[in-house]
């Protein structure tokens, strides 16, 4: 109801216009609003009232290269806008690069950490080894000195054996 209502245009003066397209008016129409000229994006920075565009364009330089220049100028934005796409994959494999270090450097952390314990282990086997080599020759002097008592005994008991064969001879 209220986009209804009938407004005037402060600038160009213009009665009747409808509250709701108003803005459309102001921005598109108005021939006493102020604007660029259409080859602004190539360099020209005349701006006046819309209603003075078309004298400007008339003696505008840069109005003949704007064909020329405007493919360029939407080449150099499709350009810009995927080099920032790239510039956004550089920084996202930078952060991946940092999260992969980091890991790379617990892991070598981690390995080294296993590298002492395996030293660790190695000693304590070697420590075993040498203990173990005690024991066999503790082990092999008793079996010697075991075999040297058994033979010992043996002797003794033929010795006694054959005492007892010359003792009953003799009776």
């Amino acid at each position: 109801m209220l986009d209804e209502l009938q407004v005037e245009c402060t600038a160009c003066g213009q009665a009747g216009l409808e509250r709701g397209s108003f803005n459309d008016h102001a921005i598109k129409l108005c021939p006493k609003t102020k604007i660029s000229c259409s080859s602004a994006d190539i360099g020209c920075r005349w701006k006046g009232s819309r209603n003075r565009l078309q004298e400007h364009l008339i003696n505008c330089t840069f109005q003949p290269l704007q064909s020329a220049i405007t493919p360029s100028i939407g080449k150099n934005h499709q350009l810009k806008n995927k080099l920032a796409r790239k510039k956004v994959q550089i920084v996202q494999c930078e952060s991946e690069n940092e999260e992969i270090n980091e890991r790379v450097k617990e892991q070598d952390v981690q390995l080294i950490n296993e590298r002492l314990r395996i030293q660790q282990l190695e000693e304590h086997i070697k420590q075993q080894g040498t203990q173990l080599k005690r024991q066999q020759s503790k082990i092999e002097q008793f079996n010697k000195q075991m075999k040297k008592e058994d033979a010992q005994s043996r002797d003794f008991v033929n010795n006694a054996a054959g005492e007892k064969i010359d003792v009953t001879h003799r009776r």
